[in-house]
């Protein structure tokens, strides 16, 4: 576990005063302090957002069926992962390119578990597709389920028909879908080959496409390992959409590179270090 402090002083003075406090911000007191900060407002945090969560749920569903009030919640939930850090500062961009009378099918690279949390930045309500197993994560896979997102299984034929079926479901009421085209977490903050299950139900639909790129996760929660920053910036910016004329226009394979090379050439921008 590595901790960066963002209370270091920065000083131009080299030598002894530089070493003496590296030393001094970068000892185990200061990891077990920022720790004994962190961890329980973070704790706590998921369990009162979890109970009221389901207070809300309690109330709304009979007349809510998308869950819009428990979204809204989730909204809040997410961004307090964020708020609660006072060093963590989130860049959202691109906000001008979504539309809110009209559905997407949501593409994002992905970094880090985070990431489901930092896509409530875009301010549309979505589902996710998730794998089932996700279900098991404390609190945020009770979440899934309270959302009514769209879990699968890996690999069978079966799930992923009912997974475009209750994708056109929402998408037909101007709910977006929220898919990961590479499938699992990246093991080096790069973004890697898409698979093409998002651009299938895309063209299934006649769904516009909204691309998302994502930097910050992998360098706080990486998929092998931990490491905490009190220092961070995150990124997140909405790409111009893909139009449902130019989807149609296009193949699944032609559909997944362009967009895969626009949201690779813009990662790189972001994130230049990741591909150095």
């Amino acid at each position: 576990m590595q901790v960066a402090s963002c209370f270091v002083p920065r000083s131009r003075n080299d030598g002894e005063a530089i070493n003496s406090q590296l030393s001094i911000f970068n000892s185990q007191l200061s990891i077990i302090m920022y720790a004994l900060y962190f961890w329980p407002i973070i704790i706590l945090m998921e369990f009162f957002m979890f109970i009221t969560g389901l207070i809300i749920l309690l109330f709304t569903f009979p007349f809510d069926p998308m869950r819009k009030a428990v979204d809204w919640h989730s909204t809040i939930w997410a961004k307090l992962h964020y708020w609660l850090n006072p060093c963590w500062k989130v860049h959202y961009s691109g906000g001008e390119h979504v539309k809110k009378d009209k559905p997407y099918v949501i593409i994002s690279n992905h970094q880090s578990m985070l990431d489901i949390v930092l896509m409530y930045y875009v301010p549309r309500i979505f589902k996710w597709v998730s794998k089932k197993e996700a279900l098991w994560i404390p609190f945020a896979g009770q979440a899934l389920w309270m959302h009514r997102d769209i879990l699968i299984r890996r690999g069978e034929k079966s799930s992923m028909k009912k997974m475009i079926k209750k994708a056109q479901y929402f998408l037909a009421r101007n709910v977006c879908v929220s898919v990961f085209p590479e499938g699992t977490r990246t093991l080096d903050g790069q973004i890697h080959r898409f698979k093409d299950g998002a651009f299938v139900l895309a063209k299934l639909t006649h769904t516009a496409i909204l691309p998302v790129v994502m930097d910050g996760n992998f360098d706080v929660m990486p998929k092998k390992g931990y490491t905490i920053k009190a220092k961070h910036n995150f990124h997140i910016k909405v790409l111009p959409e893909i139009s449902v004329e130019e989807i149609d226009r296009l193949s699944v394979k032609e559909l997944s590179e362009k967009i895969h090379d626009l949201m690779l050439s813009e990662h790189k921008k972001i994130a230049p270090e990741k591909y150095n």
